[in-house]
């Protein structure tokens, strides 16, 4: 009765020891996949600065290539200025890396083989898994910040639009 007590025992404190160590897997892989997404965007956000500017056709930046336009910010604007918006960036990516990260881990682990020893098609299906995983649990934080940035852009515009017309009018109406 005792080696019966001993064996089962045993085996709860090992379902016990295997369920905390695959919790704190999945929160090493979390954290590690949030800070790696953290990098890599930090990492080209010079690029996407100059990127945004490009697409925004802004007269500033009209005439600059990519390598002009990296130089024109740090002459006019500082080297610091690169980085405009990478908080911002920060705060969507972590979670979005995060959930990639930990899905095509998790994923991988359950395909592993199904497709037979020397193929890569687990692989393929757990990173296309991953990532309509992290789209599917981050959309509404990419969706919360469009919507904010166009706000900003409307409110921009409202207030450029005013005083735009305000100094345009003004002597007109004969107020100066």
């Amino acid at each position: 009765m005792k080696y019966l007590d001993n064996k089962l025992s045993s085996k709860m404190s090992l379902a016990t020891t295997s369920k905390n160590s695959n919790f704190e897997i999945v929160c090493k892989n979390l954290v590690c996949g949030g800070i790696a997404g953290m990098i890599s965007k930090t990492t080209v956000a010079p690029l996407d600065r100059v990127k945004i500017l490009l697409q925004a056709q802004s007269h500033h930046h009209q005439s600059h290539g990519v390598t002009k336009g990296l130089k024109h910010i740090i002459q006019k604007e500082g080297f610091l200025a690169l980085y405009k918006g990478n908080g911002a960036q920060m705060v969507r990516i972590f979670p979005y890396a995060a959930s990639q990260f930990t899905a095509f881990e998790i994923y991988k682990k359950y395909l592993d083989g199904i497709f037979g020893q020397t193929s890569h098609i687990d692989k393929f299906v757990a990173g296309a898994g991953a990532g309509v995983t992290a789209v599917f649990l981050t959309y509404p934080l990419d969706t919360i910040r469009a919507r904010l940035a166009f706000q900003f852009y409307i409110v921009t515009l409202k207030i450029t639009s005013f005083w735009s017309h305000t100094a345009l009018e003004w002597p007109s109406a004969g107020r100066l």
